[in-house]
C-alpha cells in the first residue's frame, strides 16, 4: 500500500519575521497618533473656550453699547490700569449698565446691586471713545483680551470692535 503524504504549506521564518516588523512598525504608528491627539486635545479645547468666552463677552458688550446714547456724560469709561477698563452707560431702557473685570470675570450689574457674570478668563478689558465728525455720531472701541494655562502652555486671545452710538438722544 503506498501511501500519500500531502506537503504542508506553511510560511517561512524570514517571512513571519517581516510580518512581525511591518505590524510592529503600524501598531507604533497608531500609538503615535493616539498620544499626539491626547496631547493636543486639552490645549485645543482650552483655546476653545478661550474663544467663545472673548466672543461672548464682545456679544453682551456690544449690543448694548450700541444702544446707548452719544450725548455727553451717557457714557464713563474708568481706567482702572494699563490693561483694564470699567465703563458705565445709558441706554433709552436702561440706565446705569455698568461693566468691569473682577478676579479675570467679565461682571455686568444692572440694575443696582444685581451682578452677572458674562465671561471668566478675561484679562484686558480697555474701552476708546472717539467722536465721528461726518455723521454726528460716537464710536466706542471695544477690546477684550482672554488667557489661561493648559497642561504649562500659555493661550490667549485679543478680540477687538468698533461700535456705531446709535441713539443720538
Amino acid at each position: 500500500m503506498k501511501r500519500f503524504i500531502l506537503p504542508i504549506k506553511s510560511f517561512t521564518l524570514v517571512e513571519l519575521m517581516v510580518t512581525f516588523l511591518l505590524l510592529t512598525i503600524i501598531i507604533m504608528a497608531i500609538y503615535t497618533v493616539l498620544n499626539l491627539a491626547t496631547a493636543f486635545y486639552p490645549v485645543d479645547m482650552g483655546l476653545l473656550d478661550l474663544q467663545q468666552q472673548s466672543r461672548q463677552a464682545m456679544e453682551w458688550l456690544t449690543r448694548e453699547a450700541r444702544q446707548s446714547s452719544s450725548k455727553a456724560g451717557s457714557i464713563t469709561i474708568t481706567t482702572i490700569s494699563s490693561n483694564i477698563d470699567s465703563i458705565t452707560f445709558t441706554t433709552p431702557t436702561k440706565a446705569s449698565v455698568y461693566y468691569y473685570l473682577n478676579n479675570d470675570r467679565l461682571m455686568r450689574e444692572y440694575p443696582s446691586g444685581t451682578i452677572r457674570i458674562i465671561a471668566q478668563n478675561i484679562t484686558r478689558l480697555k474701552f476708546t471713545r472717539t467722536n465721528d465728525v461726518p455723521n454726528n455720531s460716537s464710536i466706542l472701541t471695544i477690546e477684550v483680551g482672554a488667557a489661561k494655562t493648559i497642561l504649562s502652555k500659555p493661550l490667549s486671545i485679543q478680540i477687538n470692535e468698533k461700535v456705531r452710538i446709535r441713539n443720538a438722544n
